[in-house]
């Protein structure tokens, strides 16, 4: 059901008919495909119920991420998969008293990596050679998952029948709840340039289709390697795979403690509300949207909203004391500064991009040098290295001397 007014269901049906949204939605149900507007009684019965919004509430945290509301199996994102992946027949039906069990152990590991517009050219070379050695390097046979050369059915089969799910920040990590119970997210992150004055500083932007799915859990590449050295590094890529592969294979209860797939932003997030005397519900409230009756939006706090990633507290105007300008207006998001920062570790930090810029030659050179060093320690060619033994080495490099400076008067509002 596809709940649209009159104009939307004019351009539902001229739109959504031409195009896979329509497939989806029957391949979904698994029956006639119909607009609210269509119903011809007050009252409709449901035999379940899933629930989405059309507001991106994915950025915007809840003391249990998953969509919407509590952390459990009934509040969609396991049941969505399977229906998706039902509907076009590549798993069973699922029934309500659906057994959620972990894969056969014995069964050969998958996994994929899906491409992600925050990877340049370089970035995806190196992971698609990583994907193509993956059998020596993992044990487990890993793909890198190209969407347009794929149909939606095929991406379906790929990430359906894998164990891990790889890719960065955003968009990309948006179908791995798909992944089989008891499969593992390697998030890989980002370092982002954002605001007004720019800066530098990493994100992972949990999204409740990870965070929020019992069935699976998370590994995460190292922050203070993104911090050190502002790209991707192979070594920490392998390393992180390695450690999702070793705790897929290890196994984990199902329904995953809620706290142990949290990225290093959202730890922070959790140990902060967990100090607070409300449980954090008052700025949760203000991250999503104020709502009041027939106001959509609550104006003063509209950037709060819209700058609402964790990743950013303490380090985007609006969520620093300094605050920023909305037309007008000045913007302060109600964060308790002093208790956050006792929350905070030495990583959650943010850099000046132009002397930040200036030292990625010399943080390289002094990669090489530990690494050289860490080889003559353990009597091994630096090659020998494993990729844990590299990344110990690598994370002794000290963070590059360029913090980011607040302005001193409130900039215009920008995430």
């Amino acid at each position: 059901m596809v709940p649209l007014g009159d104009d939307g269901s004019k351009r539902a049906r001229g739109i959504f008919w031409s195009v896979p949204y329509w497939t989806v939605l029957e391949s979904f149900g698994r029956g006639a495909v119909f607009l609210t507007t269509d119903l011809k009684s007050p009252l409709t019965v449901f035999s379940r119920l899933l629930v989405g919004s059309r507001f991106m509430g994915h950025r915007n945290p809840q003391r249990s991420m998953a969509m919407p509301g509590s952390y459990s199996y009934e509040n969609a994102l396991f049941w969505f998969g399977q229906r998706i992946l039902a509907g076009f027949d590549l798993a069973p039906w699922p029934k309500p008293d659906l057994h959620v069990a972990h894969a056969d152990p014995d069964e050969k590991c998958r996994g994929v990596i899906t491409d992600n517009k925050r990877f340049d050219e370089e970035t995806k070379s190196m992971l698609k050679d990583i994907a193509a050695n993956s059998a020596a390097l993992f044990d487990c046979d890993i793909t890198f998952l190209k969407w347009e050369d794929h149909s939606f059915a095929e991406q379906l089969d790929i990430i359906g029948r894998s164990h891990l799910y790889i890719s960065s920040t955003g968009t990309g990590l948006t179908r791995c709840h798909l992944t089989k119970p008891g499969g593992v997210v390697v998030h890989l992150g980002s370092m982002e340039l954002l605001g007004d004055p720019q800066r530098y500083q990493v994100s992972y932007r949990d999204v409740h289709f990870a965070t929020g799915s019992p069935h699976l859990t998370s590994v995460y590449y190292p922050r203070r390697l993104w911090n050190v050295y502002g790209r991707l590094q192979r070594e920490g890529i392998i390393d992180t795979i390695q450690r999702g592969v070793k705790l897929m294979r290890s196994g984990f209860s199902i329904p995953r403690p809620y706290a142990d797939g949290l990225s290093p932003t959202s730890d922070i997030w959790e140990r902060y509300c967990e100090s607070t005397d409300d449980n954090c519900k008052a700025m949760v409230d203000v991250q999503n949207g104020n709502f009041e009756p027939g106001q959509p939006h609550s104006k003063d706090t509209y950037m709060c909203e819209y700058c609402s990633w964790v990743d950013y507290f303490e380090l985007a105007p609006m969520w620093s004391p300094i605050g920023c300008r909305d037309g007008d207006s000045t913007v302060h998001c109600p964060l308790d500064h002093y208790l956050y920062r006792s929350a905070m570790d030495a990583d959650h930090a943010a850099f000046d991009p132009d002397c930040y810029n200036s030292k990625v030659g010399e943080l390289q050179v002094a990669k090489h040098e530990v690494l050289k060093s860490a080889a003559a320690k353990l009597k091994k060619n630096v090659e020998d290295l494993s990729a844990s033994e590299a990344v110990a080495a690598m994370l002794e490099v000290e963070l590059p001397g360029c913090p980011f400076k607040q302005p001193s008067q409130p900039p215009p509002c920008a995430c």
